[in-house]
């Protein structure tokens, strides 16, 4: 009953005001938006053998966008400011236990401050449309698998919910977010689109200050095609995607001793090959749609090798209800597979790494991981 209790109160934890569609206003030629998001917090997670596991915390996100649109040219300039109140200063529990709720991760990511407020800019970027392509450069946000928006609305709100942002992601629905430093160039063609992403993720997620980068890089490419015919259309991409990661005063989360992991100061540098494929099948009686997204990682995890994968496959159906019928019913499952390593002592690493997703739209439980845990039980939490 504890369990199920702190379940609840955890998946009900957030009460959300939002605009979704801020008002446009113009300044000359320059498009001002913004946006004020504000989040009461109260927790009660599974009780620790010590620590305070039940708190109520607040977090507000101010969102300023300013942008001008050419025919060949274009840039925006978005500026945020988050705001933390009375974060909880005794959540972190000792040992394997650790943070008890969101709360303590944003009090130890922000100085061990009960309230931290920063100013810093979310996006800043100029933009070219040349017939070699699109360049973008600068601070931008980014998600892997939003290079295309489909307009069958079954393939948009699959690829919005279980494809974009599982292993590069904004973050979001945290009261601060990531974006990255870097370019982003696109070229779309009949047959398709061509992307790339050469950045440095920048410091947020928890922590307040986003000014800075983390001491981590990676590149991205993909080529996303949107095809089929009649009542089937399609959305497929294959992307390559390397990261490399070189804090040495981070240990690294494995199955491995601590007297190992401390010897380990070496790079993590991984090279993930995937894609995805979605489908909609538009019938009298229903629409089905089938879903496939898998990737496989090679590289180093320090010292070891890193050898690793994980698979989804998902199908679902919407059946046509009668036009007088306000609600639309759609019900679908599916089966997620990923590696873990269960041997310490063979030099490799078989422990799927996630890169620097946004891993809440895939589970509403906040301690969340798209692949499993190695056998021993042991985690790599996304960099923040």
């Amino acid at each position: 009953m504890i369990i199920i209790r702190t379940l609840l109160l955890v998946l009900a934890a957030y009460v959300v005001f939002a605009q979704d569609k801020p008002k446009i206003h113009k300044i000359g030629d320059v498009t001002v938006t913004g946006s004020f998001r504000t989040r009461v917090e109260s927790w009660d997670w599974f009780e620790p053998g010590s620590g305070d596991p039940s708190y109520t915390f607040s977090g507000s996100l101010l969102r300023l966008n300013l942008s001008q649109a050419k025919e060949k040219f274009s840039w925006a300039a978005e500026f945020a400011i988050p705001v933390l109140l009375n974060l909880p200063d005794n959540a972190v529990a000792p040992g394997v236990q650790g943070a008890l709720g969101l709360g303590a991760n944003y009090f130890t990511a922000n100085n061990r401050n009960s309230s931290a407020v920063m100013f810093f800019p979310k996006q800043a970027w100029l933009q070219w449309k040349t017939a070699a392509g699109q360049f973008r450069v600068g601070r931008v946000e980014f998600a892997d698998g939003s290079e295309t928006a489909p307009k069958n609305a079954t393939l948009a709100a699959l690829k919005t919910t279980r494809i974009n942002m599982r292993l590069i992601g904004h973050f979001g629905w945290t009261h601060v977010g990531r974006s990255f430093d870097g370019m982003l160039y696109s070229k779309t063609r009949a047959n398709g689109q061509f992307t790339f992403l050469g950045a440095i993720p920048t410091r947020g997620v928890f922590q307040t200050d986003g000014w800075g980068w983390n001491q981590a890089a990676l590149g991205y490419a993909a080529y996303t095609k949107p095809w089929g015919k009649g009542a089937h259309t399609a959305d497929t991409r294959v992307f390559a995607l390397y990261y490399q990661d070189w804090r040495t005063n981070v240990l690294k989360t494995d199955n491995r001793t601590a007297a190992a992991r401390n010897l380990d100061r070496a790079n993590v540098a991984i090279t993930t090959f995937g894609g995805h494929s979605v489908h909609a099948i538009d019938t009298k009686p229903a629409t089905f749609d089938v879903l496939f997204w898998g990737a496989a990682q090679t590289g180093r995890w320090g010292v070891e090798n890193h050898r690793a994968y994980a698979v989804t496959a998902e199908s679902g159906f919407q059946p046509k209800a009668k036009a007088t019928l306000k609600w639309k019913p759609w019900i679908r499952g599916g089966y997620g597979q990923s590696s873990g390593d269960g041997n310490t002592a063979d030099g490799t690493h078989n422990t799927f790494f996630q890169v620097l997703p946004t891993p809440r739209p895939f589970a509403r439980f906040p301690f969340f991981n798209i692949r499993h845990p190695d056998l021993q039980g042991n985690y790599i939490e996304p960099i923040s």
